[in-house]
């Protein structure tokens, strides 16, 4: 799965919104399929780039990437209950959360969102296959209904 992918599913999640922006990073071509939700996407707060100019649009996304936009969607767009939280201790590779993914991975693994890939590392910097994204989007969408 890519950047790219899951700004477009959330684009399409919040019914693909009119968009007033265009991308300001300079590796997203205007007429890119993936242009406008990346766009929007940044308009609202749900995604970063890498860099002040970039996005990397084609790079695979990392669970914490995943989650990070989960929660900035669910909190930004859908006005969710932002109150669950737990716990990273049990996972061994805590540590390795980044900093600005720590809140959405504690808030992710509290409201059920994503689970370790065994049950003592969550492997934040690890991709994700579309299998895996889809099934993490089908809790989330249930989470934020």
């Amino acid at each position: 799965m890519t950047r790219a992918m899951l700004a477009v599913a959330l684009y399409r999640h919040a019914g693909s919104p009119t968009v007033t922006a265009t991308a300001q990073f300079e590796d997203i071509s205007e007429n890119a399929a993936y242009a406008k939700a990346v766009s929007w996407a940044y308009e609202v707060g749900v995604v970063n780039g890498i860099s002040e100019t970039e996005f990397a649009p084609n790079a695979s996304i990392t669970r914490e990437q995943i989650v990070t936009m989960f929660h900035r969607y669910a909190e930004k767009v859908a006005n969710a209950n932002m109150g669950a939280s737990a716990s990273l201790a049990a996972f061994t590779d805590s540590p390795s959360v980044s900093e600005y993914a720590r809140e959405s991975m504690s808030w992710a693994v509290g409201a059920g969102l994503i689970n370790g890939v065994t049950t003592t590392t969550i492997a934040p910097q690890g991709t994700a296959a579309r299998a895996q994204v889809a099934a993490m989007l089908q809790r989330f969408a249930e989470y934020i209904a």
